[in-house]
């Protein structure tokens, strides 16, 4: 897993949290220029583009060129890096038990559904979920270390 987004569960500190902020509001908004971002996280020039800078380095965000002109220089566009890492989302509804594999801009990249009447117990249940989730890895040719949390699949504990 990449160390930066590790980092985003750790303690905060000032510095992640701004780093978190810049992040999540170029997952939200962007392709977005440098300077909406510097009014929407209400950080200097010099502060942004050095998180940004940080955020390139870990590849977590990639600079896209704008088609756009503006009279001088086209402006960098910064956008997330969907496959630097990965998540798996379950959800297990009394009807329906759904496991998604999803990239860093929250795309469902793969997904495994059934009906969760066909159960009999909760395990049945988690038996599907393990099941389904290793077959979502492999298809996609992913390693379990390419996720943002570390995933177990035994039937004690899914997600530590």
């Amino acid at each position: 897993m990449n160390a930066m987004l590790e980092s985003f569960h750790q303690p905060k500190s000032a510095k992640i949290n701004k780093l978190k902020t810049l992040y999540r509001a170029i997952q939200k908004n962007g392709p977005i220029k440098a300077e909406t971002l510097m009014l929407q996280t209400n950080t200097t020039h010099a502060t942004c583009a050095r998180l940004l800078d940080e955020l390139q380095k870990n590849n977590l965000v990639s600079v896209k060129s704008s088609t756009v002109s503006t009279g001088g220089r086209k402006p960098n566009l910064y956008q997330i890096t969907p496959d630097a890492a990965y998540l798996i989302g379950i959800e297990v509804t009394a009807l329906y038990s759904t496991i998604s594999l999803l990239d860093l801009h929250l795309s469902i990249k793969q997904q495994a559904k059934i009906k969760t009447a066909h159960f009999t117990s909760i395990y049945d249940t988690l038996d599907f979920i393990i099941t389904e989730t290793k077959k979502l890895v492999t298809t996609a040719n992913l390693s379990f270390t390419s996720f943002i949390c570390q995933i177990k699949l035994d039937k004690i504990s899914l997600l530590t």
